[in-house]
């Protein structure tokens, strides 16, 4: 499939192209792009999530980045994805993440 277009359509992209391989400590995640469902836009142990989500990545085939703002407090963790470059979010993509500058 090619970049969507419409909502329906990067559904469908992305999770064909999201996946999980491995056993127990070396399980890997395969994350598409959450702006266009392209493959191939994190790679990471499930045991390394925080760092690589906090570090975040950029697409291959958008070009746009996304990272994750992680708050911790006494009552636990919780974090936000945003946008930190590349062209802004199709009109279509929703709801719209938030962009910062890094």
């Amino acid at each position: 499939m090619s970049t969507p277009t419409t909502m329906a359509e990067f559904t469908q992209r992305f999770a064909r192209n999201q996946y999980m391989d491995g056993f127990g400590l070396e399980t890997t995640m395969h994350v598409p792009c959450p702006f266009c469902g392209a493959i191939g836009f994190a790679c990471y142990r499930v045991l390394d999530v925080e760092a690589a989500m906090a570090r975040g990545s950029t697409c291959t085939e958008c070009g746009r980045s996304a990272k994750a703002l992680f708050d911790r407090t006494a009552d636990g963790v919780a974090f936000e994805l945003v946008q930190t470059g590349g062209p802004d979010q199709p009109e279509w993509l929703t709801p719209k993440m938030r962009r910062v500058d890094v």
